[in-house]
């Protein structure tokens, strides 16, 4: 379930581990400039910046997230 797939990739971000090439994490462009994204799921995507201490922003599907009339 997202929980689960979730929990595991807060897990390996904590441990400083990289995540496989399955969540198909990499760096954002334009608004999100400087933060990761991976895919938890197909349309189930995690935004976070990783500095000195991982901050969540975003989680939800593609459109949700990236959608230019979201709400």
């Amino acid at each position: 379930d997202k929980v689960t797939a979730l929990d595991k990739v807060l897990r390996l971000l904590m441990m400083e581990q990289p995540l496989p090439k399955e969540y198909k994490a990499h760096i954002l462009k334009g608004n999100y400039k400087g933060c990761w994204e991976c895919h938890i799921e197909d349309d189930y995507l995690l935004i976070w910046i990783d500095d000195d201490m991982i901050e969540l922003l975003r989680l939800g599907s593609h459109t949700e997230l990236f959608s230019k009339n979201r709400k």
